[in-house]
């Protein structure tokens, strides 16, 4: 059976929006997907639509984010001033070099990995915050990856505090907050804090499964072992 360009990309869109957000690389039993398959749906995606997070969020889930940095590379040289271009082009060598450092996954990507990855998320990162300084999307990406892998807590910080003021109701937003707020090595730990923030991502977007496991943790650390278990429970139904 044949389909249209739009209906593979819809189609694509469909099966991508039910994936929860998970480390992959951590859950073999999510179904794969082609190398031909992803290149085919980035190409076809608007740069600028949410499917492309969706769509780097499938790589990693298929251990295809080789194939993904590549192609957002080809896309980010073709088009330097575009700061989708730059921004996906960023977090995909993020999630490319960190995924690299987990044994099962460094000989697959050492092809990718040999240079200075990090060095690349930071320069594609930061252009797209200064192409789109009100991307609330860009600035959390950057935020993100400035506190958790660019040594720059302050930068870090800065832009995750700008990424909640430009998008308040965002859900992913919410949930990096109380994952700051969780790190008993970063300098903003406040456990009471996380939960607020958790607690909301959850009530925005009820079926988003990362702040329900981070939750459990908290409420661990916090001695409420019975809230604990009611998150990891709530986490595991909602893995795919």
């Amino acid at each position: 059976m044949k389909y249209s360009t739009y209906s593979l990309a819809f189609l694509m869109c469909l099966f991508l929006s039910h994936m929860g957000q998970v480390r992959a690389d951590k859950d073999k039993r999510l179904a794969q997907i082609s190398a031909s398959q992803l290149q085919q749906a980035i190409a076809q995606t608007p740069l600028e639509s949410p499917v492309q997070q969706q769509l780097l969020s499938r790589a990693r889930h298929s251990h295809l984010m080789g194939v993904a940095y590549t192609q957002y590379t080809d896309l980010c040289r073709r088009q330097p001033n575009n700061p989708s271009a730059n921004l996906l082009r960023g977090v995909s060598a993020e999630y490319l070099q960190s995924d690299s450092m987990e044994p099962e996954l460094k000989k697959l990507y050492e092809p990718y990995a040999r240079g200075d990855l990090f060095s690349v998320a930071a320069s594609c990162l930061a252009r797209a915050v200064k192409l789109a300084p009100n991307s609330s999307a860009a600035n959390l990406e950057a935020g993100f990856f400035f506190w958790q892998f660019g040594n720059d807590l302050p930068r870090g910080l800065s832009l995750l505090k700008k990424s909640l003021q430009l998008a308040p109701d965002n859900p992913r937003i919410h949930a990096m907050w109380g994952d700051v707020y969780a790190n008993p090595e970063g300098r903003s730990y406040d456990l009471g804090k996380a939960v607020d923030h958790l607690e909301t991502a959850i009530n925005l977007e009820p079926t988003y499964a990362f702040p329900h496991e981070l939750l459990a943790s908290v409420y661990s650390r916090l001695g409420s072992s019975a809230k604990a278990a009611q998150e990891m429970s709530k986490y595991q139904s909602l893995l795919p």
